[in-house]
């Protein structure tokens, strides 16, 4: 409530006053002059107020519930540029496949860059003339699309491209809400639905020319609060891209963004991190040591040991992943990355001054000093990675004929107002089909941990016998 000021509300009429009692004289204790206030020395300009600190985000607690997939979920992937560039690198459908050993999942990424919950990026679909399309004929695309899949797990990702398309946070929620909606009418009946939102991404300040992101971020706040408020009301998994993915002030940590608000690969591979974390899943690296009389160390974590044997000169175990790592793939190796993204970590104690060759199942896997072993070194290859790259590659293949099955160039003249040209074309798109369904069936196949006989040796002795390259 404002404080009003007395006089402000005009002068009310006085009182009787008392009779003043006379004033008698006291003795004034005398006390010296006032010292004038000692001159501050000039720093230069004057100093600007330091502006009210920012009011803190809205805390959304994390789900507590798992999320659990069951065998033969129709997973719908749908938003705008975030969800769309994400099927170029895989990582967050290889993430969810590693850690769902032994189900058949299906992946339908529908996202589309400038889009926003209303569809307005999909005209194109339609069946008419650029330009001649009814005001609505976006939703009409997305809402086809999405009936026709009948998802079972739907992941949500708008919020950036609605920021910058001129349209209000209030319009934004309604649209969301009507997706919302239409995606429970048409989920599949096998499967109880499950949803998750995503939040947009904080606006990165990369420096330069590029704008410093403040300003939008003040916007991406009040989406990232509505989305929250959102997953609530609907029992969703929150995914807070926002809070988890902004790097602080000083981060040495390699940016996320190309240009402040689209993903770089590494970004992609840290929102998958970010999505199992909310999805309440133990991530898939691993930790171990062992100690100078050959037992193992406790603390260990991601991976099953057995027989282990240590000498003066090596240690001999077999092991097994508990799950498929989550790689970073990157070509170069030894850069700034290796920490950040090594899928585990292995301590050798007790072992004499030298070079020594980790070797898996017969492939190298690292060569190290003496004292990186002893310190903890960072593992990012081995054949375990290898099949984690293999799963990766069939789902980016999987995803382009997916996007090429849903998104064929020249539609017009396909199934639009000009197939009566080339209509019969369209007779060859869905032969993507059997082509999308051999991938699936190829990542189920190769998606399950190994047993392997782990050995480390000198590395001059790894040299001389180490199979030869064909």
């Amino acid at each position: 409530m404002l404080a009003v000021p007395a006089q402000a509300l005009g002068q009310a009429p006085e009182s009787p006053k008392p009779k003043r009692k006379p004033i008698v004289s006291k003795p004034v204790r005398l006390t010296p002059p006032p010292t004038k206030p000692k001159p501050v020395p000039s720093s230069g300009a004057a100093k600007t107020p330091k502006p009210p600190p920012k009011p803190a985000l809205k805390v959304f607690p994390r789900k507590r519930e798992k999320l659990n997939f069951i065998g033969g979920d129709r997973v719908i992937l749908v938003g705008d540029g975030l969800i769309e560039q994400a099927q170029k690198h895989g990582y967050l459908e290889y993430r969810i496949t590693v850690q769902n050993s032994g189900k058949k999942l299906y992946f339908h990424n529908i996202g589309w860059s400038g889009d926003t919950p209303a569809g307005i990026a999909r005209d194109g679909l339609g069946t008419r003339q650029a330009g001649h399309e009814p005001a609505n004929e976006g939703w009409l695309q997305l809402s086809r699309q999405i009936a026709d899949i009948k998802p079972t797990v739907a992941i949500i990702g708008y919020g950036m491209a609605s920021t910058l398309d001129g349209s209000t946070l209030e319009q934004f929620k309604s649209d969301y809400q009507r997706l919302v909606a239409h995606i429970k009418a048409s989920a599949g009946k096998k499967n109880r639905m499950r949803l998750v939102f995503m939040t947009p991404i904080a606006h990165e300040n990369l420096g330069g020319k590029l704008p410093s992101g403040e300003a939008h971020n003040a916007i991406l706040e009040k989406y990232r609060e509505a989305i929250g408020d959102m997953a609530k009301e609907h029992d969703a998994w929150f995914v807070d891209l926002y809070r988890y993915l902004k790097r602080r002030k000083g981060s040495t940590t390699p940016a996320m963004t190309v240009d402040g608000i689209h993903l770089t690969e590494y970004g992609y591979w840290v929102m998958a991190g970010a999505t199992e974390f909310s999805f309440n899943w133990s991530p898939t690296n691993f930790r171990f040591g062992i100690m100078q009389d050959g037992t193992e160390r406790g603390g260990g974590y991601g991976i099953k040991l057995g027989n282990i044997s240590k000498t003066d000169s090596g240690v001999t175990m077999d092991g097994k992943f508990d799950g498929l790592p989550p790689y970073f793939g990157r070509e170069e190796k030894g850069t700034l990355f290796t920490q950040q993204t090594a899928i585990g970590r292995i301590q050798i104690l007790g072992l004499p001054e030298g070079r020594f060759t980790l070797a898996a199942d017969g492939e190298e896997v690292l060569t190290a000093e003496t004292r990186e072993w002893s310190q903890g070194a960072y593992i990012d290859a081995g054949p375990d990675v290898e099949q984690a790259e293999k799963i990766r590659r069939l789902i980016r293949e999987k995803n382009e004929l997916y996007f090429h099955r849903t998104r064929p160039q020249n539609q017009a003249y396909l199934w639009g107002f000009r197939k009566h040209e080339q209509g019969n074309n369209f007779k060859e798109v869905p032969m993507f089909d059997p082509l999308i369904r051999q991938k699936e069936d190829e990542i189920f196949a190769v998606n399950k941990t190994v047993q392997r006989k782990y050995r480390l040796m000198p590395a001059n002795e790894w040299e001389k016998n180490k199979p030869s390259e064909t």
